[in-house]
């Protein structure tokens, strides 16, 4: 059963290329996005919160280290937004405004924080620091986009800056990738334990 579910899912994730290269262009990334969730909800199914999930599955499986990083703007947006750090804004916003366009890791952003952070907000952080980075990014300018308007425009960064580089487009040659990854180390893992993923 296990290697019959693998099967199907790799058929599946085969076919968005084809729509891909069909000039089906919105079609493969909504469902490259869509599938991303669907197994990061699964692999994660204690936790109904769909965007974290998606930002969980791409930071551990899908070996590419962009998603897991911090856009200082809107990392700051989010924090702007959260009650309890409105107070110690004054604090916080220069220390996120330092690094400017250039996209950071959470481990980096997190220890330049903690020291004018209340145990609170640390505790905050450690739930929702996904929400700065560039998978939240593609949750709510792709996926969300896509799901709920059909189509979108190219989502472009043309001034932040990663390893020295513009950060690429979020788009299927980015994702795909990623799904394909995500799809082997999920694959891996139950066929290497005799177990679903889910369970383990």
């Amino acid at each position: 059963m296990i290697e019959a579910y693998f099967d199907d899912l790799e058929e599946r994730i085969e076919f968005l290329n084809q729509l891909n290269q069909g000039g089906r262009k919105d079609e493969a990334l909504m469902l490259c996005c869509c599938y991303i969730e669907a197994i990061g909800s699964r692999k994660y199914y204690h936790s109904d919160r769909k965007g974290k999930n998606f930002a969980k599955i791409l930071e551990k499986a899908s070996e590419n280290t962009l998603f897991s990083m911090i856009h200082p703007a809107k990392l700051l947006g989010v924090l702007k937004c959260i009650k309890l750090f409105k107070k110690d804004l004054v604090k916080i916003e220069p220390l996120i405004e330092k690094y400017g366009k250039t996209l950071q890791s959470q481990e980096e952003v997190l220890s330049n924080l903690q020291p004018v952070m209340s145990p609170a907000q640390i505790t905050w952080c450690g739930d929702n620091f996904f929400k700065g980075t560039i998978a939240a990014i593609t949750y709510d300018l792709v996926r969300s986009e896509l799901v709920h308007d059909i189509s979108i425009g190219e989502v472009t960064f043309s001034e932040t800056i990663v390893n020295g580089k513009l950060v690429p487009d979020l788009n299927f040659d980015l994702l795909f990738p990623a799904l394909v990854n995500i799809f082997l180390y999920i694959k891996n893992e139950s066929m290497n334990k005799n177990k679903w993923y889910w369970e383990l």
